[in-house]
């Protein structure tokens, strides 16, 4: 499965890194390599993206009624 930024999300993700980098280019840098989630109903789904790999990678998914541990 691919992930797909519309437009619009990629007009914003842009957005926030040039402020962030306006003050803090670093932190606009690692900002932008975050680590990243979905909500789909009672599930977070928390990923990354590998670049280097091309690859989306699964961090953890959580069901909201599981305590975290």
């Amino acid at each position: 499965m691919n992930v797909v930024f519309s437009s619009r999300a990629k007009t914003d993700f842009a957005e926030f890194v040039k402020f962030i980098a306006s003050d803090k280019p670093q932190a606009a840098r690692k900002w932008a390599a975050n680590i990243r989630e979905i909500i789909n109903g009672q599930y977070r789904i928390v990923y990354k993206i590998d670049d280097k790999n091309d690859t989306i990678v699964i961090v953890t998914i959580h069901q909201a009624k599981r305590p975290v541990l």
